[in-house]
């Protein structure tokens, strides 16, 4: 049996007192002054934070007739159509841990009168142009900074025994080198005395670079054979970017919260809602996973990551206060630009 959906509706005051009936008439007939529409919200899956009571929070949009429903990866195509088809929608919001695929970015362009919105761990920027679609996604400079900060506290906090070494495990990147760049940025800050050692995990005996430090960050998603490795080694594995099916990653970005929903419906609502890939600051930031954080490390995590979502400390000189020379050395194991 399907998982039963559950249904939220909010009538504006100006618009109609029931929720029968409360459908408005076509966007490009009415006037700013007294537009009236209404939003669906899909939510997909579980994704974290996102559950019925939190999304009870998305009716603060005013002025909308907001509809939220939970459904499955199977079931969203039909959703998506029918959302489409239902008089008076005008935004269809989805809420899910995948990426939008491309079906989904074929229905965004064969109805440009409805605009769309994707919000989930990562962004696809293939789509990023098209004009009625906008994505909302972590701050990757943000979400670096606080990874290779956590990386760091862990480090500093006897989460190794032997010399401080955090491990770096490179590939085909996910993200900007900006991002990983604030990740460093925020390893140093947490860190200063940290060695940076690249690791190479594409082949189960041991990386060539020596073993396999305790504390490992990715830029990429990994492959069957790194996962292996690094779960072999029982390494804390922090990663930059999103790891569907991995198991064992301790943290990876968390989705955008229903605060962020809240927002861009009332942008909608008041005609500043744009298109594009739109970063968001969760207040959780990261997932983490169950027992990875001492309670002292939970602590602090939380403090920084409160900093962090209020934009308390600035990512994007992290970098440039790390000294030179360490600067130049992390550079080369990371195989940034100097």
């Amino acid at each position: 049996m399907h998982r039963p959906f559950h249904w939220l509706a909010l009538c504006s005051a100006f618009s109609c007192v029931a929720v029968v009936g409360c459908g408005a008439p076509d966007l490009s007939a009415m006037k700013p002054t007294v537009q009236k529409s209404s939003a669906e919200v899909l939510v997909v899956g579980n994704p974290p934070g996102w559950t019925a009571d939190a999304v009870q929070t998305l009716e603060s949009a005013s002025g909308l007739n907001v509809q939220v429903k939970f459904c499955t990866s199977g079931q969203l195509e039909q959703e998506v159509a029918q959302a489409i088809r239902s008089t008076g929608v005008g935004l269809v919001m989805v809420a899910s841990a995948d990426l939008p695929d491309n079906a989904f970015a074929t229905m965004v362009q064969q109805h440009p009168q409805v605009m769309f919105e994707w919000l989930s761990t990562a962004g696809n920027r293939q789509l990023g142009n098209l004009a009625n679609f906008r994505q909302r996604v972590p701050d990757e400079a943000i979400t670096g900074y606080g990874t290779g900060w956590l990386a760091g506290t862990l480090e500093s906090a006897g989460w190794t025994t032997s010399a401080p070494v955090v491990g770096w495990l490179s590939g085909p990147s996910g993200v900007p080198a900006s991002a990983e760049q604030a990740t460093l940025g925020g390893l140093y800050a947490a860190a200063p005395n940290v060695q940076l050692q690249a690791v190479n995990a594409s082949a189960p005996s041991q990386s060539a670079s020596g073993p396999v430090p305790p504390i490992v960050i990715t830029n990429h998603v990994l492959s069957a054979a790194e996962a292996s490795t690094l779960s072999a080694a029982r390494a804390v594995l922090l990663s930059l970017v999103p790891q569907p099916g991995v198991s064992g990653i301790s943290t990876q970005p968390a989705m955008p919260d229903v605060q962020a929903a809240v927002e861009d419906l009332l942008a909608f609502a008041n005609h500043t809602w744009k298109p594009g890939v739109v970063s968001a600051t969760p207040d959780q930031l990261l997932q983490v996973s169950t027992g990875v954080l001492s309670p002292q490390v939970q602590s602090s995590w939380q403090g920084m990551a409160s900093s962090l979502a209020n934009n308390a400390i600035n990512v994007t000189t992290a970098w440039s206060n790390v000294p030179s020379p360490i600067r130049t050395a992390w550079s080369a194991v990371a195989g940034l630009a100097t």
